[in-house]
């Protein structure tokens, strides 16, 4: 019975994800959760490693371009760019290079999450 069904399920849930793919995945999201949840917990490792090459090169691109910001900015000192910086960091109470490098992140955090390092679980999470 699981072979004559397990065909037609595979079917029907092609056919319901070319109907209202939005309305499928609302279905399946609340099943979908747990058990990401559960295969975290059964094997966190293989998790981490498949997602380590996407969060580690999001990273490793972030880093550069900062880098990269913060040597150009390093390279202004004697422009009148470079003047302003130490007058503005001297008034703000800062170090030049705080500052370089306050200027330098430009992002706005989306959400942070609190992960549990032995079991790979959420522990706590903030979003904008």
């Amino acid at each position: 019975m699981g072979i004559a069904l397990g065909a037609a399920i595979s079917i029907a849930i092609a056919e319901q994800i070319n109907l209202d793919s939005e309305e499928f995945a609302t279905a399946i999201a609340p099943a979908m959760g747990e058990a990401i949840q559960k295969q975290i917990e059964l094997e966190k490792d293989k998790i981490v490693d498949a997602l380590y090459p996407v969060i580690g090169n999001t990273i490793a691109k972030y880093m550069g371009e900062t880098i990269q910001a913060i040597n150009e900015q390093i390279e202004n000192t004697l422009s009148f760019e470079g003047i302003q910086r130490k007058i503005r960091a001297r008034l703000q109470g800062v170090s030049e290079a705080e500052l370089i490098v306050k200027q330098s992140i430009s992002f706005i955090p989306q959400a942070i999450f609190l992960i549990h390092k032995a079991s790979g679980l959420v522990i706590y999470d903030i979003q904008r």
